[in-house]
């Protein structure tokens, strides 16, 4: 298949990419979310609401669960951990949510919250700042902010700096290892000015999006929605199969047991570029959607999109819309690491 390769970022935006896969640099999460909940009921209540099994947070560790609906469709995905309290009283459990998706996943919660529960939650998005930092050794910037990086993707290290609490989470990988930076307090800003007067860039959206796309991660607003389960995405290890009830166990029970995730996350090498929402075809059959895309310098045109299976194989050839189709080639995430024939 002949590969087009549009220009479809600025000048800047190249310079920004490219730099990227060279030094570490951070990305700041507009409207990051930010939720806790405290009382003696605490963990019994989240654990009933989400996916993972709470039980095995520890201190010093956190864990990623995702919010379903009935239908085990993706409402939020948080990262839940313990903030410590002195003075003999429980923790509160810190929750990161998805951008935006704060005040809905509070009320969410509220709605849920039964006369005998001794929980309170509390809303303090409005005082967090939340970036992303990654990019080659960035473990070494960390120190500029007065963090140790993260010894395992399960634990998080945290300090106080400029009367605001800190915390560093391992984050995966978007170029090389990724941590999430969550700064709480009146001057939470403070940790963004320290990095960017330690040099660190700071990445645009337009660049950030085509590393997230490159590196197959589902963003907010285009695969973490309520179109689509997590098992469909590959949240397979925010959910427990062996924990109690929780709102829409059933289907993933179900989607686990008899083998029933019919449709994946996957990537798409395309012949030009297209838009997120087109419809993807196969044998003249619809066969999935297209949920991101974008034109990489290094890959050319690339989407990702949740497709049924057999087409979702690695090398299977589709095509994106029904008026002007666009050749694609499936292909494994992250793209570049499973190269087809």
């Amino acid at each position: 298949m002949e590969i087009n390769r549009p220009h479809a970022l600025s000048d800047d935006d190249v310079s920004a990419y490219e730099g990227a896969k060279l030094a570490p640099f951070f990305f700041e999460y507009e409207q990051p979310g930010f939720l806790t909940l405290a009382g003696e009921d605490r963990l019994d209540y989240l654990q009933r609401q989400t996916t993972n099994n709470l039980e095995l947070l520890a201190p010093g560790g956190w864990l990623k669960t995702v919010l379903t609906n009935p239908a085990a469709r993706i409402l939020d995905v948080l990262s839940v951990f313990e903030i410590p309290r002195g003075g003999g009283i429980d923790p509160l459990i810190g929750m990161i949510t998805l951008p935006g998706r704060g005040g809905h996943t509070l009320e969410y919660f509220r709605r849920r919250i039964f006369f005998m529960d001794k929980v309170t939650l509390e809303d303090e998005s409005a005082a967090v700042k939340q970036v992303i930092v990654s990019g080659p050794k960035a473990e070494e910037i960390l120190p500029a902010i007065g963090l140790e990086a993260p010894r395992e993707s399960g634990n998080f290290t945290q300090t106080d700096l400029d009367q605001s609490q800190i915390w560093a989470f391992s984050h995966g990988s978007l170029v090389g290892n990724s941590y999430l930076i969550l700064s709480l307090g009146e001057h939470a800003g403070r940790m963004i000015d320290h990095l960017t007067e330690s040099g660190v860039p700071v990445l645009g959206r337009p660049a950030y999006e085509l590393l997230r796309l490159e590196a197959g991660v589902p963003g907010p607003d285009a695969e973490l929605t309520d179109r689509y389960t997590p098992l469909e995405l590959g949240l397979d290890s925010a959910i427990s199969s062996e924990k109690g009830c929780y709102t829409g166990q059933e289907v993933i029970a179900r989607q686990i047991t008899y083998d029933k995730v019919t449709q994946r996350l996957v990537g798409i090498q395309l012949s030009e570029q297209t838009v997120p929402g087109e419809a993807i075809f196969a044998d003249g059959k619809k066969v999935g959607t297209v949920t991101s895309t974008g034109v990489s310098p290094k890959f050319g045109p690339l989407a990702l999109g949740i497709i049924r299976r057999p087409h979702n194989e690695a090398g299977s050839l589709v095509q994106i819309g029904d008026q002007r189709p666009v050749e694609g080639r499936v292909t494994g995430l992250p793209f570049g690491s499973h190269e087809s024939s």
